[in-house]
């Protein structure tokens, strides 16, 4: 690619040295037309690109080198520019065709959102106004020898509007790439220079020699440095690169100040046409603001929407993260965080005047069911038991996995007497044994008291534990004093 480049360079250098002689300048402008072609076809031969999009480029500027040879040709053997318009017409509006397609192609491969369209045909409009001020208006008012030349004159400005739109879609729906980045400014630059060109003729200031050339061929040359890029093949499909192209769907503020530069476009056209516009003027320009203004609405509903759509997407992560953060991922069950927090919640409601109890289970025989049957079997034997215990508690209770085969119940609001607590625990009790496993489990259980056992969950926790193992060590259940 230096090499390339260096090349370039010293031809650019070239043609502006020898301006004087007007032949050498002739075959230096249909060296760079050669080179970009083989280039292109260099690049397309050697990282093989999947699609179409590639092969239109190519086409379009070999037809476009072709206008440019006539042209070329007929200055050099008969000394004379071309009529106009000329064979040479035909073939630089032909090139459009396949060049617009391919711009095109490439953009459709990059799976656009709305907003990304939407803000493409801002820009698209804005561009193609400023085409009609600064290209298509002076070539309509130009005299022309035949409505053959004026149909041609118009077409050009015309196609360079089409391209401008696509080539907008392009850079709105694809991340960048070194390919991508050559690509743009080879056509941001032939809109350019097609530009003042045809500015220039329609004043009767174009020469042969002027330096808009340059233009020209260096369109060429960003063509064909796009094509020896291995990201080329980043513009057609399958490529890896579109994984990223949803961060440009955002407005970022470089996108913002292109937009408000877009929108601005109507009222600096009026400004610059001044007191030269006439009713066609008026007709284009408000045509064109009323499209423009319908887009910036459909571009804020859009925000609109996606905002709702990531307000909605947060929430549902945040209740995930909340899942994730406050559930035991083998049962289901609340975890350890989740229980310290209903339990510092429950002592917040009840205060000093109203109990709660916290229950203390341990599954005795569960070691035996992991050894003998292996710990699949063991965390089936788990999910059952937990799905059975919350089945013994109101709605209102907690059940939590404490860890390993240890489980704590929360049971709130207590009634005075014990009938209540003597009831879940015989339920809890038979809940356990009920649980289909071999060898078969049984439980351990312990129970402390608020306010009577502690205050504080770290307090209660270690007092319904302690009580667990006297029941252990009895056989039965156990409730503290």
């Amino acid at each position: 690619m230096t090499a390339y480049w260096s090349a370039v360079g010293a031809l650019s250098v070239a043609y502006f040295v020898l301006g004087n002689d007007v032949v050498a300048q002739h075959v230096i402008y249909e060296i760079f037309g050669v080179a970009g072609v083989a280039a292109v076809a260099v690049g397309v031969h050697r990282y093989r690109p999947s699609g179409h999009a590639w092969t239109l480029v190519l086409a379009g500027l070999a037809l476009w080198v072709g206008g440019d040879t006539y042209w070329n040709l007929h200055r050099l053997v008969l000394s004379t520019e071309a009529p106009f318009p000329s064979p040479a017409d035909g073939l630089y509006l032909a090139a459009y065709l396949p060049l617009i397609a391919a711009i095109i192609l490439a953009a459709r491969h990059g799976r656009p959102r709305t907003g990304d369209v939407v803000d493409a045909g801002i820009v698209g409009l804005a561009v193609g106004l400023g085409v009609w001020v600064i290209a298509i208006l002076p070539a309509v008012r130009a005299h022309q020898s035949s409505l053959l030349a004026s149909v041609i004159a118009d077409t050009y400005p015309t196609m360079d509007c089409i391209l401008a739109i696509a080539l907008a879609q392009l850079l709105f729906t694809r991340a960048r790439t070194a390919a991508l980045n050559l690509l743009a400014g080879a056509f941001t630059l032939v809109l350019a220079t097609d530009a003042v060109y045809t500015w220039l003729r329609a004043h009767d200031a174009f020469t042969v020699t002027s330096p808009v050339n340059v233009g020209y061929f260096w369109f060429y040359m960003l063509l064909g440095a796009a094509s020896l890029s291995p990201t080329m093949t980043s513009l057609t499909p399958p490529q890896a690169s579109d994984d990223r192209r949803r961060d440009f769907g955002r407005l970022s503020n470089s996108r913002l100040a292109l937009l408000a530069a877009a929108v601005l476009a109507s009222p600096i056209s009026m400004i610059i046409n001044g007191q030269d516009y006439d009713a066609i003027d008026i007709r284009v320009t408000g045509a064109v603001t009323g499209l423009l203004s319908i887009l910036v609405l459909v571009r804020l509903a859009i925000l609109f929407v996606d905002r709702d759509v990531i307000d909605r997407r947060r929430r549902e992560t945040e209740s995930r993260l909340q899942t994730i953060a406050f559930q035991d991922p083998l049962t289901g069950l609340a975890n350890r965080p989740a229980l310290f927090a209903a339990i510092n919640d429950t002592i917040h409601v009840c205060g000093a005047d109203r109990r709660f109890a916290l229950l203390f289970i341990d599954l005795d025989g569960f070691k035996a069911v992991n050894d003998s049957n292996g710990h699949l079997e063991g965390d089936r034997v788990l999910r059952e038991a937990a799905h059975r215990l919350s089945a013994a508690v109101r709605p209102h209770d907690i059940v939590a996995r404490h860890g390993g085969d240890e489980f704590i119940i929360l049971l709130r609001h207590l009634t005075p007497d014990s009938t209540h607590l003597d009831a879940v625990t015989n339920r809890i009790a038979a809940a356990v044994a009920a649980t289909p496993s071999t060898p078969p489990v049984s439980a351990s259980i312990g129970i402390a008291i608020y306010p009577a056992d502690g205050t504080t969950p770290d307090e209660l926790i270690r007092a319904a534990d302690q009580q667990m193992y006297k029941s252990k060590a009895a056989g039965r259940a156990s409730r503290a004093a």
